[in-house]
């Protein structure tokens, strides 16, 4: 997962070659978190708004159903919904996943609490 603006800039180059592998992987869960992953440049601010990336919506979500054991992807999925409410995802319930599913990934947990702070309804004890 592209962790800064340069790492996602890098990724978003490669983003049809990776889309067209995913599309023809069709079920690979991982092949479409790779793919979610090039639309990272939404998340770290490459993108005014979803119009301009429109594909990463759907990506991610086909990411988060064939591969919904990566905590990452649901990472990703969080901090999209938090910041364009116009994906459709609840940003709470994916940080939540995101945690589920790997709590201990320590390269997550940075990103985790920079989404988690950015929450003002993240309530749960």
């Amino acid at each position: 997962m592209p962790t800064d603006k340069l790492t996602a800039a890098a990724a978003a180059r490669h983003s049809e070659a990776v889309d067209r592998a995913a599309s023809i992987g069709v079920i690979r869960g991982d092949l479409w978190a790779e793919a979610a992953f090039t639309h990272a440049e939404s998340l770290w601010g490459g993108a005014e708004s979803l119009s301009d990336s429109p594909r990463a919506p759907a990506v991610l979500e086909r990411a988060a159903h064939d591969a919904p054991y990566r905590s990452d992807v649901w990472l990703m999925v969080a901090g999209l919904a938090q910041r364009f409410a116009s994906t459709g995802f609840d940003p709470t319930e994916a940080l939540r996943m995101s945690y589920y599913t790997g709590s201990s990934e320590m390269r997550l947990v940075p990103f985790r609490l920079m989404i988690a702070i950015k929450r003002d309804e993240f309530d749960d004890a």
